[in-house]
């Protein structure tokens, strides 16, 4: 909030005439339940005198992060595979190991499909300065699969960071956006 109250500021006293994109990837499974931020955000343009290009609302964004992990840990026990092979069979380059990370690399390809996509082309239209429109996209997994996915993930990365409630009962520290609130009110 203080960046963009600083934003309409500055855009009104200098006539600025930016390009404004959004990338919301926000937590939710729906990548059509960034709508709301989208609509924040053409606001605030209009307001500003800011362009809105629009945005991508990106549904189970945390997925890909796993994916991307999971990605490495395919390549990993490809190359041991490779390895542990080459030695007791004297084959260093197993055909099947290879084609099974091919398949893994594939599958997460096709996953992720719809948020590749549209990355891509609203990266072709901010390169380009023109209109993306809003566009909302997900990983192409059923909900219920990524629920466990995202949840299993979340515990993994909790568990490496300290323990599972930790975060949740430790004592917090006021952020930035706490003590702008206050100090404005």
């Amino acid at each position: 909030m203080p960046f963009l109250k600083e934003l309409e500021q500055q855009s009104k006293k200098d006539d600025l005439e930016l390009n404004v994109y959004a990338l919301a990837n926000n937590g939710f499974i729906e990548g059509r339940q960034n709508e709301p931020l989208m609509q924040i955000l053409e606001n605030f343009c209009l307001r500003s005198g800011l362009n809105w290009c629009g945005g991508l609302g990106i549904g189970g964004g945390v997925m890909m992060n796993v994916m991307r992990i999971l990605i490495v840990v395919f390549i990993a026990i490809t190359i041991l595979n490779m390895l542990f092979s080459g030695m007791a069979e004297g084959n260093f380059l197993p055909v099947d190991a290879l084609l099974n990370l091919a398949l893994q690399i594939l599958v997460f390809i096709i996953l992720g499909c719809g948020i590749i996509y549209q990355t891509i082309r609203l990266a072709i239209c901010i390169n380009n300065k023109k209109q993306f429109g809003n566009h909302y996209t997900r990983m192409m997994l059923p909900s219920f699969l990524f629920i466990l996915c995202a949840d299993i993930y979340f515990i993994v990365v909790s568990l490496f960071h300290g323990g599972l409630f930790r975060g949740w009962l430790s004592k917090k520290k006021p952020s930035y956006k706490t003590a702008y609130y206050k100090r404005m009110s």
